[in-house]
């Protein structure tokens, strides 16, 4: 998660879209920004995607082109809610992981 750490502490992002290691945006006060390359290479993405899947305990196999998940504990103010999306179901070739923010309070 340190590649994205910065983007997930910002109160202003609510989404973060990565669709490849080149390719990533995010919803910044319910605008959608392109931000610069969090990843070297497609390699250093793929290492990313797997050490999500494994801090969040999901098993990945070849059944399934789509999971969900969710990440209550990493975060004290919020929730992450994961979507990713295996190779095939994106035109980049490449894993797609959507991060949906989640306030654990409501906002009044």
């Amino acid at each position: 998660m340190d590649k994205l750490t910065i983007l997930l502490n910002d109160e202003h992002i609510s989404d973060i879209r990565i669709a490849s290691h080149d390719c990533v945006y995010v919803k910044h006060d319910g605008e959608r920004e392109n931000v610069p390359a969090l990843f070297t290479s497609k390699e250093e993405y793929l290492q990313f995607i797997k050490d999500v899947i494994k801090q969040n305990h999901v098993v990945v196999n070849e059944s399934n082109i789509l999971w969900k998940f969710t990440d209550t504990e990493s975060f004290p103010n919020f929730t992450l809610q994961y979507v990713l999306g295996m190779p095939l179901v994106n035109t980049k070739n490449e894993p797609y992981l959507f991060i949906r923010k989640l306030p654990k309070e409501k906002r009044e």
